[in-house]
């Protein structure tokens, strides 16, 4: 038997024996998916009664998960590999992918692994000598890349042609006087600067907020294009961990990972000879990113140029983090909100926190 279910809608004993299943194959959940596909057997029970509770009588044979745009949770008991549950397993997965509007699917598994998803007509977007990254659609990060290029021809190039293309990823959450300073000096120093604003919505100020503070911002700056994050900035909301038995292991990966993507696939592609991102002595995830960047670029022509933090006239140190704690900080009045986060925020983040924000 087969069956589809939306998983916030599967009681506890059926979790507990979806866990169980996963645990004896050596799996865990990182998260929970959006859809899960169970495919069990008992030939000796009635099929209305296996419709009914099949948790407490069956054996699960596989089992596998969409989670937003990712396939996770590939899993075919170990008896019953090879007799062709898999290839079962990822049709009936895309099915309920095209049922729910989803356009593109995406898989991260080993190397080793990697061909197996190939043959199923998934296409290697980049790997890592510990992870690929494969997607379903057709041409998916070649139309992305070319819808980029194309939407270039727009864009004044600076006066000096001969300044390199670069590009800056960021979130805004939210924009900062030392994010603007970072766009402004990189604006100069380049002939075209790519802004990849990332386009997930898990941030405290929404991406509709941080995309309008980052166009208001950059208006003035001709040589500016922003550029949606897509589904090829690997975010830690996307990428799947729950086949990574050392946890200690899992940021690093993520972080090597998309860096190698944004070598290898994006930056090569568009020209871009430079990435600026600022110093962080604060995070030390950040930092640690900013190191496997530098890392990665060393063998592909790219220069990442770190940008020491700017700090305001109190000689603070300017961040995203203290504007959000300013934020949730309940013993200050609104207006004492206001005039405390200026110190860290140009007048366009004010505007649009005033307004969608505090209510003021």
């Amino acid at each position: 038997m087969i069956k589809v279910y939306n998983y916030n809608e599967l009681n506890i004993k059926k979790v507990q024996i979806i866990n169980a299943f996963l645990s004896k194959n050596g799996l865990s959940f990182d998260k929970k998916p959006d859809y899960c596909v169970v495919i069990y057997e008992n030939l000796d029970i009635p099929q209305a009664y296996i419709k009914e509770d099949f948790a407490s009588n069956f054996d699960i044979v596989a089992f596998g998960a969409i989670d937003k745009k990712v396939l996770k949770y590939l899993c075919v008991d170990e008896k019953k590999q090879g007799m062709g549950y898999l290839e079962k397993l990822i049709t009936i997965l895309i099915e309920e992918s095209i049922k729910n509007k989803i356009d593109n699917l995406f898989i991260f598994t080993k190397p080793s692994k990697c061909y197996i998803f190939m043959q199923m007509g998934f296409s290697l977007i980049c790997e890592t000598n510990k992870i690929s990254m494969l997607e379903h659609k057709s041409n998916g990060i070649s139309n992305y890349l070319n819808d980029i290029k194309n939407n270039t021809k727009n864009i004044k190039i600076n006066d000096d042609k001969n300044l390199p293309i670069s590009s800056i990823v960021c979130n805004l959450n939210p924009m900062t006087l030392g994010h603007l300073k970072l766009i402004q000096k990189a604006s100069a120093e380049s002939s075209i600067l790519y802004i990849f604003l990332l386009s997930e919505d898990n941030s405290f100020f929404k991406f509709e907020d941080r995309l309008e503070m980052l166009k208001k911002e950059t208006s003035n700056l001709k040589n500016v294009q922003i550029v949606l994050g897509s589904d090829y900035v690997i975010s830690s909301s996307t990428f799947p961990t729950y086949f990574i038995k050392d946890k200690k292991e899992i940021e690093i990966t993520q972080m090597e990972l998309d860096a190698t993507l944004f070598a290898k696939r994006i930056a090569p592609f568009l020209n871009i000879k430079r990435r600026y991102v600022g110093t962080e002595p604060l995070d030390i995830v950040t930092s640690k990113y900013n190191e496997v960047l530098k890392n990665t670029f060393k063998n592909q022509n790219i220069q990442l140029i770190e940008v020491e933090r700017f700090k305001n006239n109190n000689e603070d140190i300017i961040n995203a983090t203290k504007v959000r704690e300013i934020l949730n900080y309940n013993n200050y009045s609104n207006t004492q909100k206001i005039e405390l986060i200026k110190k860290y925020v140009p007048l366009s983040t004010i505007e649009i926190i005033k307004e969608k924000y505090l209510n003021l």
